[in-house]
């Protein structure tokens, strides 16, 4: 699991660390690489990579681990009996 979460996580940053290079190439040394739109429209498409990657990341938990899906529905669904059942026993 973690190879592959590290994977994801390498697929996703490693354009982001290429478009910041050719950046500093283009701000230090003034080489023209590319214009602003196109560094402003990649490093969109990048980020909305990153940002589904989050999402795949999650997927990838559930899929591959019981205790985290143990874990997650622990938290957040109702297990047993209802409060509503509780307080009949409570005031009985």
């Amino acid at each position: 699991m973690l190879i592959v979460v590290v994977g994801v996580f390498l697929l996703v940053e490693f354009p982001m660390a290429i478009i910041f290079v050719m950046l500093i190439f283009n701000n230090v040394f003034e080489l023209e690489v590319f214009d602003e739109s196109s560094s402003s429209i990649a490093t969109s498409i990048v980020n909305l990579c990153i940002l589904f990657s989050y999402l795949f990341n999650f997927f990838i938990y559930c899929a591959m681990s019981r205790q985290f899906r143990e874990t997650f529905c622990g938290l957040f669904v109702r297990q047993g009996t209802s409060s509503l059942g509780r307080r009949r026993a409570v005031s009985s």
